[in-house]
C-alpha cells in the first residue's frame, strides 16, 4: 500500500510594509508531539535588513534553509556561513544574524521549534552541547539532514513540508536514548510558571536535591545554568508585557513586577540579553517579540 504523503493544517500571516512583503506560516504539533515541539514555521519572502537580532528566547530551532546562506558574526568563529541547516541552542545574549546576499532577493526558512527538554530528545545530546552557539546540523546529525533537505526542497506545498518536518522529528524520537528526569522536568515546571522568580535555594529545597544535582540536571536538559534559566524567563516576561501593550508602560513598576530589585538591574539585564535598552526595543516595532530588524 502506498504511503500517503503526511500534510499539517496551518496558519498563514501575511507581512507587507516598506521593508518588503513575506509570509509566516506555522503548524502546531500533533497530539503526539506536544511538548516535544512548540511548533512548526516557514518564513518565506523578501525582506530588506543589514542584520536582524535575535532576542534570547524559551525554546532551541532546529532550522532548515532553502534559499540564500547567513552569517552570525557574534558567534565564533565568526566567519561562518550558514547554508543549509542549523541549530540554534538556548542562549543568554541576542544573536546578530546577517543576510549573506543580496536583500532584494528571497529567503526561505523552515523551523521545528522545541523547548529544551524536547530539544534533549530530538537530537540526543545534552543541551549544553549546543547553547549559546549555532550549529551546523550537518555535524550534529550526519547524513539525515541531507534527506530532510532534499524531501523540502522537492516540495513547495506548505502543509507537506510540515508534515515532511513532523515525520523527521518521529523518526528522532524513536530512534532516541534519551530518558528525561521527572525532577528536572518538575523543575522547569517551576520556572516556567513563576516567570523565573522561584528562588533557586527553595527550587531545590523543594525538589530534595543539592544545588550542584540541580545545575547537572538543567546543563544536560536544557544548557543553562539554573540562575541563567531563571533570568531568561524573566527577561521573556518583560518581552512579552511590551510587546501587548507600549502605550501605558511604568518601567518601574513592569521591573518590580517581574521580579527585578530595581529600575537599574532591571536595565543592566535587558541590555545584557537584548543588545538594547528596554525603551529602544519598545520603540523598534518589533511585529513577534523575538526578533528586530535593523
Amino acid at each position: 500500500m502506498k504511503h500517503r504523503p503526511l500534510r499539517l493544517p496551518f496558519h498563514l500571516f501575511p507581512y507587507c510594509n516598506p521593508r518588503g512583503a513575506w509570509e509566516f506560516l506555522l503548524a502546531p504539533p500533533p497530539p503526539d508531539l506536544v511538548g516535544i515541539v512548540e511548533a512548526f514555521w516557514i518564513s518565506r519572502g523578501t525582506v530588506a535588513f543589514l542584520h536582524e537580532k535575535i532576542l534570547p528566547q524559551n525554546n532551541i530551532e532546529l532550522m532548515f534553509n532553502l534559499a540564500r546562506p547567513f552569517g552570525v558574526p557574534n558567534r565564533a568563529p565568526a566567519q561562518r556561513t550558514f547554508r543549509r541547516a542549523w541549530i540554534s541552542g538556548m542562549q543568554q545574549e541576542w544573536l546578530m544574524v546577517t543576510p549573506q546576499y543580496e536583500t532584494r532577493l528571497p529567503s526561505y526558512l523552515l523551523s521545528v521549534r522545541m523547548p529544551p527538554s524536547g530539544a534533549y530528545r530530538v537530537l540526543d545530546m545534552p543541551m549544553h552541547e549546543v547553547a549559546l552557539n549555532v550549529i551546523e546540523l550537518d555535524d550534529a546529525l550526519g547524513d539525515e539532514v541531507n534527506s530532510v533537505h532534499e524531501q523540502l526542497g522537492n516540495c513547495s506545498e506548505p502543509g507537506r513540508q510540515f508534515g515532511i518536518l513532523c515525520e523527521f522529528v518521529r523518526r528522532r524520537i524513536n530512534g532516541s536514548r534519551v530518558r528525561l528526569r521527572a525532577d528536572a522536568l518538575l523543575a522547569i515546571g517551576s520556572l516556567a510558571r513563576s516567570h523565573g522568580s522561584h528562588r533557586i535555594e527553595e527550587l531545590c529545597r523543594d525538589l530534595g536535591v543539592s544545588r550542584k544535582h540541580l545545575g547537572k540536571l538543567l546543563h544536560a536538559h536544557v544548557g543553562l545554568s539554573p540562575k541563567a534559566y531563571a533570568r531568561m524567563f524573566r527577561f521573556r516576561r518583560v518581552v512579552d508585557l511590551v510587546s501587548n501593550d507600549v502605550r501605558k508602560l511604568d518601567w518601574a513598576q513592569l521591573a518590580m513586577s517581574c521580579g527585578y530589585f530595581d529600575q537599574a538591574h532591571f536595565n543592566r539585564e535587558f541590555r545584557a540579553f537584548a543588545g538594547m535598552t528596554p525603551g529602544e526595543y519598545a520603540a523598534s516595532g518589533s511585529v513577534d517579540g523575538l526578533s528586530v530588524l535593523v
